[in-house]
């Protein structure tokens, strides 16, 4: 599937794209309305970026952890009705995605 986007098409603004949640140890990553058309696999690496402080660039590669093309098209063609949580580790943080881009971090202790 593909979603558009050159990987040379520069990384978005992480502002515009997530907010943060911290709640009792849970890093709550919430989708602004904006985002919504952003693929998940982006968004995973964006909400660590902005619950670390760091640029998305520095962090390593998602596949690493998990195929991102596989991640956008489960989450993606999953209804919100279906209960789909996708998990997976990710730079310290245990991944739960959901379909309409909803993220839940948790770090790994």
């Amino acid at each position: 599937m593909q979603s558009g986007r050159s990987p040379l098409t520069p990384m978005p603004d992480i502002d515009t794209l997530v907010d943060v949640d911290r709640d009792g140890g849970t890093n709550r990553i919430v989708v602004t309305p904006n985002a919504a058309a952003v693929r998940v696999s982006l968004l995973v690496v964006v909400a660590v970026a902005a619950v670390e402080d760091v640029d998305p660039e520095q962090l390593p590669p998602l596949h690493d952890s998990v195929e991102p093309e596989t991640l956008d098209t489960l989450v993606d063609t999953a209804g919100d009705g279906i209960g789909l949580n996708v998990r997976f580790e990710y730079e310290g943080y245990d991944v739960h995605a959901r379909p309409g881009g909803r993220l839940e971090l948790r770090p790994r202790e």
